[in-house]
């Protein structure tokens, strides 16, 4: 299949999608990232680069987001969330 095709599959335009994308990452694959940041499947990645190329979705708001989910975890002790988010934010 063509990339596009497989974009297709994955990327759903517009602000309402980035917005459950961004919601789907933090609240799902985001507290394993630090371990599974090498791997290149759907699974384990964001899937945010074509709503933050697109412009449907910005970097300060994924970045703050993100942060205030590192808090969270910082204050329930979880230090493997808390690793993932700084990985994560390094990334972006």
């Amino acid at each position: 299949k063509g990339s596009n095709a497989l974009l297709a599959r994955a990327w759903s335009p517009g602000w309402r999608n980035a917005d459950k994308s961004l919601a789907a990452f933090i609240n799902g694959p985001l507290i394993e990232y630090s371990v599974n940041r090498k791997k290149a499947d759907g699974a384990t990645t964001s899937l945010l680069s074509p709503h933050l190329h697109f412009g449907e979705l910005s970097v300060r708001k994924v970045f703050h987001l993100v942060r205030m989910k590192q808090l969270l975890w910082i204050n329930e002790g979880n230090k493997a969330g808390e690793e993932s988010c700084n990985l994560f934010l390094r990334s972006i």
